[in-house]
Protein backbone atom coordinates (compact mmCIF):
# COMPACT_ATOMS: atom_id res chain seq x y z
CA UNK A 1 0.00 0.00 0.00
CA UNK A 2 0.98 3.57 -0.60
CA UNK A 3 -0.17 4.80 2.82
CA UNK A 4 1.95 7.69 4.11
CA UNK A 5 -0.59 9.21 6.44
CA UNK A 6 -2.83 7.90 8.52
CA UNK A 7 -4.89 9.38 11.27
CA UNK A 8 -7.11 7.10 13.89
CA UNK A 9 -7.50 9.97 16.70
CA UNK A 10 -10.18 9.76 19.12
CA UNK A 11 -11.54 5.77 18.63
CA UNK A 12 -11.12 4.50 21.96
CA UNK A 13 -8.31 2.44 20.92
CA UNK A 14 -6.80 -0.11 23.34
CA UNK A 15 -4.36 -2.15 20.81
CA UNK A 16 -2.81 -2.09 17.52
CA UNK A 17 -1.69 -5.39 16.17
CA UNK A 18 1.97 -5.29 15.07
CA UNK A 19 0.67 -6.93 11.45
CA UNK A 20 -1.38 -3.70 11.04
CA UNK A 21 1.89 -1.66 10.71
CA UNK A 22 3.57 -4.63 8.43
CA UNK A 23 1.33 -4.24 6.26
CA UNK A 24 1.89 0.01 5.90
CA UNK A 25 5.63 -0.01 5.21
CA UNK A 26 5.15 3.59 3.36
CA UNK A 27 3.82 5.36 6.43
CA UNK A 28 5.36 8.34 7.53
CA UNK A 29 3.25 10.44 9.77
CA UNK A 30 1.10 8.74 12.25
CA UNK A 31 -1.61 9.99 14.75
CA UNK A 32 -2.92 8.10 17.26
CA UNK A 33 -4.30 10.56 19.66
CA UNK A 34 -7.35 10.61 22.16
CA UNK A 35 -7.59 6.82 22.48
CA UNK A 36 -6.53 4.39 25.54
CA UNK A 37 -3.25 3.35 23.98
CA UNK A 38 -1.04 1.79 27.12
CA UNK A 39 1.70 0.50 24.69
CA UNK A 40 2.74 -0.16 21.19
CA UNK A 41 4.19 -3.81 20.09
CA UNK A 42 7.91 -3.33 20.67
CA UNK A 43 8.36 -4.54 16.64
CA UNK A 44 5.64 -2.51 15.37
CA UNK A 45 8.15 -0.14 13.11
CA UNK A 46 10.07 -2.97 12.15
CA UNK A 47 9.34 -2.59 8.47
CA UNK A 48 8.41 1.20 8.14
CA UNK A 49 11.62 3.14 7.97
CA UNK A 50 10.71 6.16 7.33
CA UNK A 51 8.24 7.27 9.98
CA UNK A 52 8.81 11.02 10.57
CA UNK A 53 5.70 12.14 12.49
CA UNK A 54 4.26 9.98 15.54
CA UNK A 55 1.55 11.52 17.37
CA UNK A 56 0.65 9.44 20.91
CA UNK A 57 -1.65 12.10 22.89
CA UNK A 58 -4.07 11.65 25.35
CA UNK A 59 -3.78 7.95 25.82
CA UNK A 60 -2.65 5.94 28.55
CA UNK A 61 1.35 5.54 28.52
CA UNK A 62 3.00 5.57 31.41
CA UNK A 63 6.03 5.28 30.01
CA UNK A 64 7.63 6.38 26.49
CA UNK A 65 7.66 2.98 24.37
CA UNK A 66 11.52 3.96 23.39
CA UNK A 67 12.07 0.42 22.04
CA UNK A 68 9.17 0.57 19.54
CA UNK A 69 10.93 3.41 17.70
CA UNK A 70 14.19 1.52 17.85
CA UNK A 71 13.55 1.26 13.92
CA UNK A 72 12.59 4.63 12.97
CA UNK A 73 14.89 6.41 15.33
CA UNK A 74 17.37 7.64 12.88
CA UNK A 75 14.43 9.12 10.94
CA UNK A 76 11.52 10.21 13.77
CA UNK A 77 11.47 14.03 13.70
CA UNK A 78 8.81 14.30 15.81
CA UNK A 79 7.04 12.42 18.92
CA UNK A 80 3.83 13.92 20.48
CA UNK A 81 3.41 12.31 23.74
CA UNK A 82 1.21 14.92 25.62
CA UNK A 83 -1.24 14.42 27.67
CA UNK A 84 0.04 10.63 28.97
CA UNK A 85 0.35 9.50 32.81
CA UNK A 86 4.08 9.28 32.34
CA UNK A 87 5.68 7.98 35.46
CA UNK A 88 8.74 6.28 34.35
CA UNK A 89 11.68 6.61 32.31
CA UNK A 90 12.49 3.29 31.76
CA UNK A 91 14.09 1.98 28.34
CA UNK A 92 15.50 5.50 27.38
CA UNK A 93 18.91 4.88 27.91
CA UNK A 94 18.92 2.18 24.91
CA UNK A 95 18.15 4.75 21.91
CA UNK A 96 18.84 7.80 20.55
CA UNK A 97 16.12 10.03 18.39
CA UNK A 98 18.76 11.44 16.26
CA UNK A 99 16.99 13.64 13.41
CA UNK A 100 14.12 14.42 16.76
CA UNK A 101 13.07 18.23 15.99
CA UNK A 102 9.84 18.53 18.11
CA UNK A 103 9.15 16.59 21.08
CA UNK A 104 6.03 17.50 23.23
CA UNK A 105 5.54 15.92 26.75
CA UNK A 106 3.45 18.62 28.57
CA UNK A 107 0.39 17.49 30.61
CA UNK A 108 2.19 14.19 31.79
CA UNK A 109 2.38 15.32 35.17
CA UNK A 110 6.11 15.16 35.13
CA UNK A 111 8.51 15.96 37.89
CA UNK A 112 11.76 15.60 36.96
CA UNK A 113 13.41 15.19 33.00
CA UNK A 114 16.37 13.30 33.01
CA UNK A 115 19.61 15.00 31.76
CA UNK A 116 20.33 11.49 29.44
CA UNK A 117 16.74 12.51 28.06
CA UNK A 118 17.93 15.65 25.76
CA UNK A 119 21.53 14.47 25.47
CA UNK A 120 20.20 11.49 22.80
CA UNK A 121 18.44 14.30 20.67
CA UNK A 122 21.20 16.09 18.89
CA UNK A 123 18.89 18.04 16.65
CA UNK A 124 16.02 18.75 18.69
CA UNK A 125 14.68 22.42 18.20
CA UNK A 126 11.39 22.31 20.01
CA UNK A 127 10.66 21.04 23.37
CA UNK A 128 7.36 21.35 25.09
CA UNK A 129 7.41 20.48 28.42
CA UNK A 130 4.25 22.93 30.03
CA UNK A 131 1.59 22.21 32.60
CA UNK A 132 3.95 18.85 34.52
CA UNK A 133 5.14 19.60 37.77
CA UNK A 134 8.34 20.49 37.13
CA UNK A 135 10.28 22.06 39.86
CA UNK A 136 13.94 23.42 37.72
CA UNK A 137 14.63 23.80 34.48
CA UNK A 138 15.64 20.59 32.36
CA UNK A 139 19.89 20.32 31.84
CA UNK A 140 20.16 21.13 27.83
CA UNK A 141 23.68 18.95 27.82
CA UNK A 142 25.48 19.79 24.78
CA UNK A 143 22.42 20.08 23.02
CA UNK A 144 23.09 23.83 21.19
CA UNK A 145 20.33 23.27 18.69
CA UNK A 146 17.17 23.86 20.64
CA UNK A 147 15.73 27.11 20.21
CA UNK A 148 11.99 27.05 21.99
CA UNK A 149 11.36 25.16 25.18
CA UNK A 150 7.64 25.62 26.57
CA UNK A 151 8.43 25.26 30.26
CA UNK A 152 5.03 27.87 31.26
CA UNK A 153 2.78 26.23 33.96
CA UNK A 154 5.19 24.51 36.42
CA UNK A 155 6.48 24.65 39.54
CA UNK A 156 9.58 26.51 39.26
CA UNK A 157 10.08 28.80 41.98
CA UNK A 158 13.98 30.11 40.80
CA UNK A 159 15.79 30.21 37.80
CA UNK A 160 19.41 30.23 37.42
CA UNK A 161 20.83 32.89 35.28
CA UNK A 162 23.40 30.76 33.75
CA UNK A 163 21.21 28.61 31.67
CA UNK A 164 20.24 31.69 29.52
CA UNK A 165 23.77 31.88 28.74
CA UNK A 166 23.03 29.76 26.09
CA UNK A 167 20.82 30.58 22.40
CA UNK A 168 17.65 28.88 24.12
CA UNK A 169 14.41 30.95 23.92
CA UNK A 170 12.20 29.95 26.84
CA UNK A 171 8.58 30.62 27.47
Amino acid sequence: PKLDLLTLEGLELESVDMSFFKNNPNLKFLKLSNNKLMDLPVECFEKNKVVLTIDLSNNLFSRIPFMTFKHVSKTLMGLNMSGNPLTTWSGIYYLEFVNLERLDLSHCGLESVPIYLLSGCKYLHILNLSFNKLTRLPSLGNNLRIREIDMSHNKIRSLDKVIFNTPHKYY
